[in-house]
């Protein structure tokens, strides 16, 4: 790649991470995914479910939830570069600085600390569990449901024709009739940000050089085989 491409894709790769879930988000995904756990748990002892226990699969998900408190940056950071690591870390700084964060944090530690000797029953955690949905979807929805480009990503908001010849994405993903692809002319300025099904996700729109504006959702590391389906869902 020509050295000019290959630092705007670097740029416009790095910038996407601030297109992430918050981590009330990210915490709030994670708390429905484990009361659908608790659900099918409770499905499977349906004829004595006040008596059900918590399964060892289970406590040690609410743990990780615990330690990581909707910021999981060792995870995010694997595989990634020298510059997406650096922005995860300034997002996880930013995050811990918020008091909300740290209040939200220390109720959250109290509230499922299972280390008591004791039964732990699965009534509880499926309680505490909708409990703590319906806090952080009182604050998701109370949010912004949009934001401003330039306020987040400047090299995105500044992007042209101009810094870089690159492609739309998913161009090469169609047959195309004629030897031509689009090309990014600009990002437009306002990111929208779209709640469906238990989900949050931001939605970008690029003008390409023929005129037209393409619309993208940006997921938070969704599953290869869930891609299809996270798109026909938040449309």
């Amino acid at each position: 790649l020509h050295p000019t491409l290959l630092s705007a894709l670097e740029g416009i790769v790095d910038q996407l991470i601030w297109f992430r879930e918050s981590w009330y988000e990210d915490l709030l995904r994670q708390l429905n995914e484990g009361l659908a756990m608790c659900y099918s748990e409770a499905y499977t002892n349906r004829t004595d479910v006040t008596s059900a226990r918590i399964t060892p699969e289970m406590l040690q998900y609410v743990q990780r939830l615990v330690g990581a408190f909707g910021i999981n940056v060792e995870g995010n950071m694997t595989s990634s570069g020298a510059l997406t690591q650096e922005t995860l870390a300034k997002r996880a700084q930013a995050a811990a600085q918020d008091p909300a964060f740290q209040r939200l944090k220390n109720q959250f530690a109290n509230d499922f600390d299972f280390s008591s000797p004791g039964p732990k029953r699965l009534n509880v955690l499926i309680t505490k569990l909708k409990r703590w949905i319906k806090i952080l979807e009182l604050k998701t929805k109370s949010l912004q449901k949009s934001f401003l480009l330039e306020d987040r990503c400047r090299f995105l908001s500044n992007f042209s024709l101009s810094t870089a010849d690159v492609e739309m994405p998913g161009e090469h993903l169609e047959l195309q009739t004629m030897p031509y692809y689009v090309r990014i002319a600009r990002f437009m300025p306002r990111v929208e940000i779209v709640q469906k099904h238990n989900t949050t996700v931001r939605r970008l729109y690029i003008q390409g050089d023929n005129g037209k504006i393409y619309p993208y959702l940006v997921l938070n590391d969704p599953q290869a085989t869930e891609c299809r389906r996270e798109e026909r869902v938040l449309q």
